[in-house]
């Protein structure tokens, strides 16, 4: 069983939107494990919705694998490791699928996995779907989008004038697309009442991160803020599926005294 300090409160929503036929996003909520995943597939023929599918049960089963085991406990360093190899792992399934029918061949997605241990949270992501963090009222990006825009601005082949103009959804990596892909793995503390969302590009394409924040901070609970930003996203459009999956952390009630 994994340890978490805190007691997660968590709600999660994946709409169609208004323009798609169908949802190739998908969300995993573990709060048993205190783990939690998103993916926004792409393919044609449904298969970015299967990629999607499978990278998330893929990385569900080698969590459950790991905290049934008695073997060891794992400390914070052991979960990152593991969370890094689970999500390269996952890219190398995903990828063989995509070889095994033609329908499949290129399909990929996004991923995003949130592992809380103890006092900590471990984060990883393939592709441009986000972890955003609401600390002290304050909205914070903690996750790097792998897009060819972002990579052009990090080597100042671009201003953020320029950015602006260049298409926001061309990835430089993806589950599934390639044999071999490197997971962005973070640790990060955690303190009572942050806040926690991951969300595909349905959100942040229609929603900006101001209104992002302000919709977090004056919600009445994460299920009305949840609901808000998936409604907000439509509002602007819906032109992509979107998903979001909101966190919260509240300190444990101490249980020491029967």
């Amino acid at each position: 069983m994994n340890r978490c300090a805190f007691s997660l409160t968590s709600y999660g929503i994946s709409d169609v939107g208004l323009v798609r036929k169908n949802n190739e996003d998908i969300f995993l909520n573990m709060k048993e494990h205190a783990f939690f995943a998103l993916a926004d597939g792409m393919g044609g023929h449904n298969a970015g919705e299967i990629a999607a599918k499978e990278a998330v049960r893929f990385v569900s089963a080698s969590i459950e694998e790991l905290f049934i085991s008695r073997e060891k406990e794992w400390d914070i360093f052991d979960l990152s490791s593991f969370s890094k190899l689970c999500i390269e792992n996952a890219n190398s399934w995903v990828h063989h699928l995509g070889t095994k029918k033609r329908d499949y061949q290129g399909m990929g997605t996004t991923l995003c996995t949130l592992l809380f241990h103890e006092r900590s949270l471990i984060y990883g992501h393939v592709g441009d779907s986000r972890v955003y963090r609401l600390r002290g009222g304050t909205l914070e990006q903690l996750t790097l989008d792998h897009s060819l825009s972002n990579e052009m601005l990090a080597q100042g082949q671009v201003s953020k004038e320029e950015l602006e103009k260049l298409p926001k959804n061309v990835l430089t990596r993806a589950i599934g697309t390639q044999n071999d892909v490197e997971a962005e793995i973070h640790i990060a503390p955690v303190m009572t009442n942050d806040i926690y969302l991951v969300c595909s590009d349905g959100l942040t394409d229609q929603v900006s991160d101001k209104e992002i924040a302000e919709i977090l901070k004056n919600a009445k609970d994460i299920k009305s803020a949840t609901t808000q930003l998936v409604e907000r996203a439509k509002q602007e459009g819906g032109h992509d599926n979107v998903t979001v999956v909101t966190i919260k952390a509240n300190e444990k009630e101490n249980l020491s005294r029967q």
